[in-house]
């Protein structure tokens, strides 16, 4: 006879009762299903608000592999991540900053690399590449990597999108111009004459890039650039058809990489 434990697996009921062969086995040695789930750590992962140890923690599972036990924190006047502060033995602490989530201020642990996060959609993300330090963050695509809240295509958060502003590529002097939130003067490294909207993806694996452009999340009219590996945080820059007249002044369309890799669609690039 065969017992079916909690945690899926088969073992052999004769292994823990005598050797008659009756299965009576042990009931203290079976797992007891009905147990409170075990309890997790702040920023440990799991599966239900009643893991987590404070009486206001939450358990996030839109967008986190395995769960991430957090806090909610004040956004205004200022985030504040007072309460973000994970202290360890030994005076080590993992710091973390309060971050719009679903449009609510919530706790996410500061990280070096994407595998600090878990895996996609969770990222570590930088607001400024050079940053050594980012914070675990879902770049979504789909209002499912929000655990049902709304995902934001301009900018790949969990948070409301945008009713108003210039679309990705559009000029611009300031970050409120732009859906996206961002007013860049570069794009990938280049001076971006007059400004330009840019906006943030999850980057795809490779398949998705064979033979063009992927939208990848981004919003309608523009395509993720790649600029790192799957699962970090690429750029939504204008699409564009090669040899046609689509981008602004100052810009060119361009399809092909430095690699020579050529692709049936392009993006909007400073260049004339």
């Amino acid at each position: 006879m065969l017992r079916l434990l909690a945690a899926g697996l088969l073992v052999a009921s004769g292994a823990c009762g005598d050797d008659s062969g009756s299965g009576d086995g042990d009931a203290g040695d079976m797992i007891d299903v009905d147990a409170p789930p075990m309890m997790s750590t702040f920023y440990g992962p799991c599966t239900a608000d009643s893991q987590c140890p404070g009486p206001d923690e939450v358990c996030l599972t839109g967008g986190f592999p395995g769960g991430l036990c957090t806090r909610r924190c004040p956004l205004e006047p200022v985030p504040d991540a007072t309460n973000c502060l994970l202290e360890l033995p030994g005076g080590n602490s993992r710091f973390g900053r309060c971050i719009d989530f679903g449009g609510v201020g919530t706790c996410l642990p500061t990280c070096v690399a994407a595998i600090d996060c878990g895996g996609p959609p969770a990222s570590c993300v930088r607001d400024d590449p050079r940053d050594e330090v980012g914070v675990c963050q879902v770049l979504c695509r789909t209002d499912g990597d929000c655990g049902g809240a709304n995902c934001n295509p301009y900018t790949a958060r969990c948070e409301e999108t945008p009713t108003s502003g210039s679309e990705i590529g559009a000029a611009c002097g300031s970050d409120d111009v732009c859906r996206s939130g961002n007013c860049s003067g570069t794009v990938l490294g280049n001076a971006a004459p007059g400004g330009y909207c840019l906006g943030t993806c999850r980057i795809p694996p490779d398949s998705e890039y064979a033979g063009s452009f992927p939208q990848a999340g981004c919003p309608g009219g523009a395509v993720c650039f790649r600029t790192g590996p799957e699962g970090g945080a690429g750029e939504c820059l204008d699409e564009c058809t090669p040899g046609g007249t689509d981008c602004r002044d100052g810009y060119i369309c361009a399809n092909v990489l430095g690699d020579g890799t050529t692709f049936s669609n392009g993006v909007c690039f400073p260049g004339s």
